[in-house]
C-alpha cells in the first residue's frame, strides 16, 4: 500500500502489476494497494490526465466514502464488486445505486456504469435478513446448511449467518415452493443442492459468483423465474482466455453511442471478422454511428438478441448476417449448453447485460454458467485487454476484427453445411425476436454470412439457389427486409484464414463492399 500526490489535472488510472488491485482517494492522496505481492516487484502506475471518479457511500453502512478514479478515455468502468468492505449488521449488500433511496439507476457489484460528469456519487443498497425463526439448518465443517424455510414475505434474502454460522450450502427441497417473489442469496453462499428451490414461485434472482455449484436442477420447475441478478465477488478471468471476452466491450460501443442514427452490424465472427471496418466508416461513418457486434456462431444468439434490443429505438438499423449453418445464429436452438462458456467470458465483466435476459425463455443457463466458472483461473483483472501475441486487439473501435489476415491455412476442419433440413421447421423464433426489434421503430435488413463452398459436403455443394429460396422463404411475412442473394457470399479455400468463417484480409475487403452494395439502395 503507497500513497501518491498527483500533480493538477493527473489522476492514477492503473498499475502494470498481474494480480489484483485498487486505486483509491483520501482527500489529496491517492493510494495505490497492490494483493498478493511477491517481493521484490517493480511497479509501474499508469496516469491520465482524462479522468473521472465514482464516489462510493455506505449508505447507513460501516465503511468510509472511497473515491475510485477511472480514465474516461477507455471502456466504461466496472464498479467495486462485493468484497466486504462495507457491512451493515443484518443486511446484504445488493446493488449500487444512483440514488441514496434506491430510485435512481441500479448497478451490480462489480458491473458497468457510464461516467457522464466529473464525478458520479454510487449509493450501497441494502436488504434486511430474512428473520431467522423462517429457516431450519444444520451445522457442516464449512457453515451453516439451510434445510428448510417457513417464511411468506414477497422479498426473501437468505441470512448469511444462521445461529452464529456463516451460510454456505442450501439443501435439497429446502426452498420448495417458496412463494417470494424475489429471492437474494447471500455472499457465502457456495454450494446449492439439486431441487433446493423446486416449485418456487420466484420471479427475480439475485445472487454472487462465488457459488461453486449451482445446477440448472436447483431451479427446477420455477416457471415465473425470468430475471437474473449476478453481483461480482471474484476478479473476471476471460480476457486471459478467448476473444469472446470483449463481448462487454462492445456492448459499451452500443451504449455510447445510444441518441445518434446508427448502423448496426450483427451475426456471428463471419460479421466480426469480415466487415472492412475502414471501409465501412468511409462510406457510411460520416451518417452513421458505426457498431460491429459480430462475436461467435456457436454461442446464444437469442441472449445476444435480447441484450441489443434493450439498447435499440427508432433511429437505429439493424444489418443481420446470420451463419445459415448456425442453429445458434437461426435460432432453432435456444438452449443454453458448455458453448456458451464463450460467452460467459465477455458477460462476467458486466453481469448486468444478463439480467436484460428473459431466462424463462430457455434452459441451461445455471449450468453453462458454472461450466465457465469451474474454468476460470486466478490472476484476472477488469483493466485486463484481450490481444493476440504481438500485442494487437481483437477490437477495433468500432468492434470489428483489425487483425491483419494474408496467409491461408491449407486445412480447415470446422463443419460448414447447405442442408435444406436446417430450415425445414421455418424460423419462428427468429421472425419473432425480428418483430420485438421492429416495435421500437428499428429497420432490419438481413443478409448471409460467407460460405467455403470446398468445405461443403459433396451432397449439398449444389444447394445455393435452394437454400436461398427457403431462407427467403422463412423470413416472407417478418418485418426485415433481405437484401442479398446467397451465390454473392460463396468462397473458396483460398479466401479463408484459420476457420471457414474468417476470412483473408483482402477477402473481407471485397465482402464488404458487396454488404455495402446490398445495403446503399434501401438507406435514405
Amino acid at each position: 500500500v503507497f500513497s501518491l500526490s498527483m500533480l493538477s489535472g493527473y489522476s492514477a488510472t492503473g498499475v502494470n502489476y498481474e494480480g489484483k488491485y485498487r486505486i483509491t482517494r483520501r482527500g489529496p492522496e491517492t493510494v495505490v494497494t497492490c494483493f498478493d505481492v511477491a517481493y521484490p516487484s517493480h511497479l509501474t502506475v499508469q496516469v491520465s490526465a482524462h479522468t473521472g471518479t465514482i464516489r462510493y457511500h455506505p449508505n447507513g453502512g460501516t465503511g468510509q466514502v472511497t473515491e475510485c478514479v477511472y480514465d474516461t478515455t477507455k471502456r466504461r468502468p466496472n464498479t467495486l464488486p462485493a468484497s466486504g468492505d462495507y457491512t451493515r449488521p443484518g443486511c446484504s449488500l445488493v446493488a449500487w445505486n444512483t440514488e441514496p433511496d434506491g430510485s435512481g439507476t441500479r448497478i451490480g457489484l462489480g458491473s458497468r456504469v457510464s461516467l457522464t460528469d466529473d464525478c458520479l456519487d454510487l449509493y450501497a443498497q441494502w436488504l434486511p435478513w430474512s428473520s431467522e425463526a423462517s429457516f431450519t439448518w444444520e451445522k457442516t465443517e464449512k457453515g451453516a446448511c439451510v434445510t428448510g424455510y417457513s417464511g411468506s414475505e414477497t422479498v426473501l434474502v437468505v441470512p448469511e449467518e444462521l445461529g452464529g454460522a456463516p451460510v454456505t450450502s442450501i439443501a435439497p427441497e429446502a426452498f420448495k415452493g417458496c412463494p417470494s417473489a424475489y429471492v437474494v442469496l447471500p455472499i457465502t453462499l457456495r454450494e446449492v443442492a439439486p431441487s433446493a428451490f423446486r416449485s418456487a414461485l420466484v420471479e427475480d434472482l439475485t445472487l454472487c459468483d462465488a457459488i461453486s455449484s449451482l445446477p440448472d436442477t436447483a431451479f427446477e420447475d420455477c416457471k415465473r423465474l425470468r430475471t437474473l441478478h449476478i453481483n461480482a465477488a471474484e476478479d473476471p478471468w476471460g480476457m486471459k482466455w478467448r476473444r469472446e471476452s470483449v463481448y462487454a466491450d462492445k456492448i459499451d460501443l452500443l451504449i455510447a453511442s445510444q441518441g445518434q442514427p446508427r448502423l448496426i452490424f450483427y451475426g456471428g465472427c463471419s460479421t466480426w471478422y469480415n466487415l472492412d471496418s475502414s471501409e465501412i466508416k468511409s462510406t457510411l461513418g460520416d451518417r452513421y454511428a458505426i457498431v460491429n457486434l459480430g462475436l461467435n456462431g456457436t454461442v446464444s444468439s437469442l441472449v445476444q438478441f435480447e441484450i441489443l434490443s434493450a439498447f435499440l429505438s427508432e433511429k437505429d438499423i439493424l444489418f443481420h448476417a446470420p451463419e445459415i449453418a448456425s442453429p445458434r445464429q437461426l435460432l432453432t436452438f435456444n438452449d443454453m449448453d458448455e458453448a456458451d462458456e464463450k460467452l460467459w467470458c465477455g458477460l462476467e465483466y458486466n453481469y448486468d447485460l444478463f439480467s436484460l435476459v428473459d431466462i424463462s425463455s430457455f434452459s441451461g443457463v445455471f449450468g453453462s454458467w458454472q461450466g465457465y466458472r469451474d474454468r476460470k483461473e486466478p490472476g484476472g483483472s477488469y483493466l485486463d485487454t484481450y490481444h493476440d501475441s504481438s500485442g494487437v486487439s481483437y477490437m477495433d473501435d468500432i468492434g470489428g476484427m483489425p487483425i491483419i489476415r494474408t496467409q491461408a491455412r491449407p486445412e480447415l476442419t470446422d463443419p460448414v453445411s447447405l442442408d435444406p433440413a436446417l430450415l425445414s421447421d421455418g424460423l419462428p423464433r427468429l421472425c419473432a425476436m425480428y418483430r420485438t426489434i421492429a416495435e421500437k421503430g428499428t429497420r432490419i435488413f438481413v443478409s448471409y454470412a460467407c460460405v467455403n463452398a470446398d468445405a461443403l459436403p459433396e451432397n449439398e455443394k449444389g444447394n445455393v439457389e435452394t437454400m436461398d429460396r427457403l431462407f427467403h422463404e422463412c423470413l416472407m411475412g417478418a418485418p426485415c427486409t433481405v437484401i442479398s442473394a446467397l451465390r454473392d457470399y460463396i468462397y473458396h479455400q483460398k479466401d479463408f484464414y484459420d476457420t471457414n468463417y474468417h476470412l483473408l484480409s483482402q477477402s473481407a475487403y471485397l465482402n464488404t463492399l458487396q454488404w455495402i452494395g446490398d445495403l446503399m439502395p434501401f438507406l435514405p
